[in-house]
This record gives C-alpha cells, sequence and structure tokens, in this order.
C-alpha cells in the first residue's frame, strides 16, 4: 500500500474495515502517507449512539484498538466515517438474502456465508456500505465536524465522540438511504 499511494499522491482513497490497527502502523511507519490520500474512508465507530433504536456508546472496529483509532483520526487526512448506527439501517432477511445472493456473482458470497445451514437470519452490510459512499456519496447523509476517540478510561475506549464543525477535517454519516445503496451495490453485481 506504502509504494502504491507514494506511486499515485493525491489520487488513492483507502478503505479501513474491521480493527484500525493496520492503518494506523501504515502511518506510524511513513507518516507522510496520509497526507498523500485523496481520502481515508472507514467503518468505524458510532455518532449517533443508538444502535438498532437502542442506546449504543462504541463499535467493535474502534473499540478493538482505541489507540490506533485516535492515530488514525489524528492523522492529517480527510476522514469519511460511516458508523454503526447507520450501517445497521442496511440490513436483509434470509429469504431475500437467498433470492438475491443465490446465483450469479454473489452466489460465491452466498456459499461462504453458510446461508444454507440455517445459523444466520439476516444480514448487515456494514462494510459494503462503507465502500458504498465512496462511489456515491449520496447514499448517505454526512455532516463535517471533528472526531475524537477516549483512550484514556478502561471502561469507554473506543468511544467516538464527533463535534459537528463546517471547517473540520472529519465527515460522519448520520443517515442513510437504504433503497439507493441496495439499487447502487446489486447493480454493480447485476451489470
Amino acid at each position: 500500500m506504502r509504494r502504491t499511494i507514494r506511486a499515485h499522491p493525491g489520487e488513492v482513497t483507502l478503505l479501513g474495515i474491521g480493527p484500525m490497527t493496520n492503518i494506523a502502523l501504515l502511518f506510524a511507519a511513513d507518516e507522510e502517507i496520509p497526507s498523500l490520500l485523496k481520502q481515508l474512508v472507514i467503518m468505524c465507530g458510532t455518532f449517533t449512539y443508538r444502535y438498532l433504536g437502542k442506546p449504543c456508546l462504541s463499535e467493535w472496529n474502534a473499540r478493538c484498538d482505541p489507540h490506533a483509532t485516535a492515530m488514525v483520526y489524528n492523522a492529517p487526512v480527510a476522514t469519511r466515517s460511516i458508523g454503526l448506527d447507520v450501517t445497521s439501517e442496511v440490513t436483509m432477511g434470509k429469504a431475500e438474502i437467498t433470492a438475491r445472493f443465490s446465483k450469479g456473482l454473489l452466489k460465491t458470497v452466498y456459499d461462504f456465508g453458510g446461508w444454507d445451514d440455517g445459523a444466520r437470519e439476516t444480514l448487515t452490510f456494514h462494510d459494503p456500505l462503507a465502500a458504498a459512499t465512496i462511489f456515491d456519496d449520496r447514499i448517505c447523509t454526512f455532516e463535517k465536524g471533528r472526531v475524537e476517540v477516549e483512550t484514556r478510561s478502561e471502561r469507554l475506549e473506543g468511544l467516538t465522540y464527533f463535534t459537528a464543525d463546517a471547517a473540520g477535517k472529519d465527515e460522519v454519516a448520520l443517515q442513510v438511504d437504504a433503497a439507493a445503496f441496495y439499487e447502487h451495490y446489486f447493480g454493480v453485481f447485476a451489470g
């Protein structure tokens, strides 16, 4: 990644899914990398503090390595965050998954997901939603501001704090148009 980003300054959008450890290591190994990125898009955090209509303080990707998450948000790069509170709005039940994924290019995803074993009843498009916003930023409603990550409190480690600020370098998704996401996602795989 380092060579590719250096060879194409200002052209690469880096997508981060999962804990932020590897991105933080990349930024620590080469402190110039963040400023060479076009954008950093991550599935990380929660910014409305709700998950499926219930209170939710932190999200796994941020909580798993809060110090790495803080390093990533403190880096000099425009960061777009799609948090658990928003990704949880794009969920499908087993019947629709079976209908949409059991043929064509998505058959492999269906088989890999183990849908025939009866263990899973729903699929939430956490990472695909983050990826889709790279290509169509109208899928989500974003607000600019500043994100801070709790690293001092053991109990609250990984909590993401968002402060709205039109001049901020970060932007967080606050809402998703689920129909627009599904149209985009399945349009890619149908074409």
